[in-house]
């Protein structure tokens, strides 16, 4: 049996990452603008900030938490009672908040993923409102929301192949 090598402190940058994410996305490839960008990208670099800070110590449990975000086994009902669930009863029987911020963190990537519209449309309708093209309501919250979850697809998985390598 091999040893876990902890993921180091300073691994997961995430000023650096939201700069590099937002630069690319929408100064580059052009496919939303900024504004559209900041906050949700804000809160996805920081919950999988929160994820490494708080489990970093065991690599195999991140590696696994993450893929099963975005390569999800369970739909998304099974999502939030067999992992969420679990999670924040965990939580709570250990009187631990982190473990807590960790079940948010991680069912905020899911949702993302999963193109929640009612967490979309409650907590981003001001970043879908500056999206200048299409010019209905709905097409801008379907643009957003499927952006926003290869965004989040492609990121986690590029954090996951990185502590893989490490």
């Amino acid at each position: 049996m091999t040893t876990e090598k902890p993921i180091p402190e300073d691994f997961y940058d995430v000023p650096g990452w939201f700069e590099s994410i937002v630069g690319f996305y929408a100064d580059t490839q052009k496919k939303l603008e900024r504004e559209a960008l900041e906050l949700p990208v804000t809160v996805l670099t920081a919950a999988i900030g929160n994820v490494i800070h708080i489990y970093g110590n065991f690599t195999g449990d991140v590696i696994k938490l993450f893929e099963q975000t975005v390569n999800p086994l369970f739909e998304p009902k099974e999502y939030h009672e067999e992992i969420y669930k679990t999670l924040k009863e965990g939580a709570l029987n250990e009187n631990n908040p982190a473990i807590d911020r960790l079940a948010e963190s991680l069912l905020f990537i899911r949702n993302m993923f999963d193109r929640d519209k009612k967490m979309i449309t409650e907590y981003f309708q001001d970043e879908i409102g500056k999206i200048s093209e299409p010019s209905e309501i709905v097409m801008k919250e379907e643009k957003f929301a499927a952006i926003m979850s290869m965004i989040t697809k492609v990121h986690v998985l590029q954090i996951v192949a990185m502590i893989k390598e490490m």
